[in-house]
């Protein structure tokens, strides 16, 4: 681009000449089509594999676990409930208060008809380069008001200054978090109306193009109310998208008063003064009318959320936050050490973790720890900086200022400053500050660009290639981190090899896995690490209690107990105990009992505890002690209660087919499999076939019997074997065998086949001698 000059005077009636100031830098002009094209490109480069991820880590609580994504639910139970599904107003919520993106997700499950992960996937990897494009123009808007620009034709001013910017932004691995993982949403749609929101302030002054005030000698005195009243509406819904939007308000605020009124940060109390606002009426009086319309949203908005929230701030455990519950000395040396290491994040991107919590940042309890050497020279950089942007007087202190603004507003919520929040270290809560780091970045570059001239060009261009080329491919790395849960969690022991609750997170994902003696390995070093991890405690007793190790899951289970007495899944557990080890199925009832009644006074449980799953317990405890009518009413209450727990079900049916009431097996059954996600479907269809086969309807059991093979590899065998009798029964024993050879051939070792088969054979035998 031509290099143009024009002048202009601030307000303290500072003239200098404006250049094109991005033109040192040693990167091609593009166009805004092709250069919004590249930064779309690689924003979807880096993160389009996660479209093949599963659900992971928060995507169970968020997504597989929230009613209020079906359909069924109540769209309007979207404003009263959490991010979560639960009632706000319960003591136990979260508070966070995204219904926006909730209602994304729950568009997500509509158009996939069900929850299939990849239409969540793809969702959050299309709006990553759209909030990226959307950066490329705003950036663009920032470095054109800022160093004014007499070229009312051209709306992408400074392209290689935004370019690099956008580019920065769009690639940084920090980012892989909030795209890959489904509950990032929230993170990608409160982005998008933040910087929209910026974009209708930024534009608001610019609507006539002869009276830009990029050109004015003074700030404007006329602005566009529409295009105001349009960005507080983005707030809105970047507030509704995710708590951390509101911010965008104050960046707004500061905005128009560094940048718009081209005032210095201490100027401030010259609005005080009577000559002062008598002198600059003109353009003074539109700015505090925007600045009390900024103001009264802003209060109006946090009036709204704590309303909503009626209970106030939300309770987290010491296992989540333990710098929160510790004493003032050791927050105190803590809390900063966290911001530096938050920045570092930013600046090292290689040092990624999904969860901080539990070890993973020993606390700083001593003045002596080394770590304060780290936190010193990161707020001795930091107050240097923040020192040359207010106390300077150029343009780019305007800048830097500015870039602050982004990358320390957003973030304050994550601070602990207000109120304590739910982790340690969050990436997610950094998605929009990386803009003000990508901002510094490139002023940077484009100063030692200034200084060494010809001889930093190639070194400044080797630089950004190689820096770009990294961040594409550490996203893409991070990336493959969370395409499931055993690949995310062990990439984690990397990074917090001390952290008992990833050690348990491994042990977890090993347990569901059925690899039970790698779980318990997992399990009891999280009890070493940390011998309250009550979580390690109770899934160590549930592995070890079917091993036949009765006596210590007794006293892992007296722990847990000891650590959350009014935990349901604990007396849950105890039980089970008790009816299975022990066979006292009196007591077993008595601890389902506790188990029922605090899973109906607490809500809020580790594992989320279902009172129907307890109901189940109960009924076959009472089934055991020949109770079957109240057993069969118990199976009854908790399939109403969830429909969609498979294991009462096919409770509920066999102790109706044991008593032979077939008619009402196949109608519970048919019930069942249109509530139960059909991978959980396999038991239920079997046992409907076998209630068709026992009234001899031979051809609706076999109907049956053909839709469960395969559904379910460890049962495969099972399935051609029951395929295999009925065809003998209906005469076609030569399908009859066929079926039995393939079950031999799934499991050479399966008893019943192999014996069935041999009886059939010498059937056959006998029948062809005749």
């Amino acid at each position: 681009m031509p290099s143009s000059k024009s002048k202009y005077c601030t307000t303290t009636e500072y003239v200098e000449e404006a250049t094109d100031w991005d033109s040192v830098l040693p990167v091609p002009t593009l166009p805004f089509p092709v250069a919004a094209l590249l930064v779309a490109v690689l924003g979807v480069l880096c993160f389009y594999h996660s479209c093949w991820a599963r659900f992971t880590l928060d995507d169970r609580e968020a997504i597989l676990y929230n009613n209020d994504l079906r359909p069924e639910t109540a769209v309007a139970n979207l404003l009263w409930h959490d991010f979560w599904g639960y009632n706000i107003t319960l003591n136990g919520s979260h508070k966070s208060y995204r219904p926006l993106a909730v209602l994304t997700m729950r568009w997500n499950y509509i158009m996939a008809g069900g929850l299939k992960p990849m239409g969540f996937h793809v969702t959050n990897v299309l709006l990553h380069p759209l909030v990226c494009v959307l950066v490329l123009k705003i950036v663009s808007l920032i470095y054109g008001s800022i160093f004014s620009r007499n070229d009312q034709t051209c709306s992408f001013v400074f392209p290689k200054a935004s370019v690099v910017t956008a580019i920065v932004f769009a690639v940084h691995p920090v980012h892989t978090e909030s795209v890959a993982a489904n509950v990032g949403r929230a993170d990608l749609l409160c982005a998008l109306f933040f910087f929209l929101s910026m974009w209708s302030y930024i534009e608001a002054f610019n609507t006539d193009v002869k009276d830009d005030f990029r050109q004015r000698c003074a700030p404007p005195t006329q602005f566009s109310s529409a295009l105001v009243g349009l960005a507080v509406l983005f707030a809105v819904l970047s507030m509704l998208s995710k708590e951390q939007g509101i911010t965008v308000l104050g960046v707004l605020a500061m905005y128009d008063y560094i940048v718009v009124c081209r005032m210095r940060p201490f100027h401030i109390f010259k609005v005080f003064a009577r000559d002062y606002r008598v002198e600059h009426s003109g353009w003074l009086k539109p700015f505090l009318l925007r600045l009390i319309i900024l103001c009264t949203s802003t209060v109006a908005l946090l009036c709204l959320r704590y309303v909503i929230m009626d209970t106030g701030a939300p309770y987290f455990s010491p296992n989540i936050n333990p710098t929160a519950h510790a004493p003032f000395l050791t927050r105190f040396l803590t809390f900063p050490y966290l911001y530096a290491l938050n920045c570092w994040i930013l600046v090292n991107p290689w040092w990624l973790c999904h969860d901080w919590s539990e070890g993973c940042v020993p606390l700083i309890s001593t003045p002596m720890d080394p770590r304060i050497l780290a936190t010193l020279a990161f707020y001795v950089f930091i107050l240097s900086f923040t020192s040359y942007a207010l106390f300077g007087t150029s343009d780019e202190n305007r800048l830097v200022i500015t870039a602050m603004l982004i990358l320390v507003t957003p973030f304050l919520p994550a601070t602990n400053m207000f109120f304590y929040v739910g982790f340690v270290v969050a990436e997610r809560t950094l998605y929009i500050p990386i803009l003000g780091y990508a901002i510094l970045l490139t002023l940077g570059l484009i100063k030692l660009c200034e200084k060494y001239q010809h001889r930093a060009y190639q070194i400044i261009r080797i630089y950004l290639l190689i820096t770009i080329v990294l961040y594409v491919v550490r996203s893409m790395q991070r990336t493959n981190d969370w395409l499931n849960d055993d690949v995310l969690y062990r990439s984690a022991i990397k990074v917090c090899p001390l952290s008992s609750k990833i050690h348990f997170s491994v042990g977890k994902n090993s347990d569901d896995a059925g690899k039970k003696e790698e779980a318990e390995m997992w399990y009891r070093q999280a009890i070493s690490l940390n011998p309250e991890n009550r979580g390690a405690h109770l899934n160590l007793a549930n592995l070890i209690m079917p091993m036949g190790k009765t006596e210590e899951a007794k006293v892992l289970l007296e722990k847990c107990r000891e650590l959350g007495p009014t935990q349901p899944n604990v007396w849950l557990s105890l039980g089970n105990l008790y009816k299975d080890n022990y066979k006292d199925l009196n007591t077993a009832l008595e601890y389902y009992d506790q188990a029922e009644q605090l899973a109906r006074k607490y809500v809020f449980t580790d594992g989320r505890v279902s009172i129907a799953g307890i109901l189940n317990n109960q009924a076959l405890a009472k089934r055991e002690l020949g109770e079957v009518d109240e057993a069969i009413e118990l199976f009854v209450n908790a399939t109403q209660m969830d429909n969609t727990l498979d294991i009462a079900w096919f409770s509920l049916m066999e102790s109706l087919m044991n008593l032979e009431r077939y008619d009402e097996v196949i109608t519970a059954g048919k019930m069942a499999i249109v509530h139960v996600p059909f991978q959980k479907t396999r038991s239920i269809r079997a046992m409907i076939g076998k209630a068709y086969a026992s009234q001899k309807n031979l051809v609706e059991a076999e109907k049956y019997f053909k839709q469960v093979v395969g559904m379910d590899p460890r049962t495969v065998a099972e399935d051609y074997y029951n395929l295999g009798i009925l065809n003998d029964l209906m005469g076609r024993r030569k399908d009859a065998i066929y079926a039995l050879e393939k079950s031999l051939q799934v499991d050479p070792n399966y008893k019943k086949s192999s014996d069935s088969l041999k009886i059939l054979q010498e059937k056959m035998k006998v029948k062809h001698k005749k």
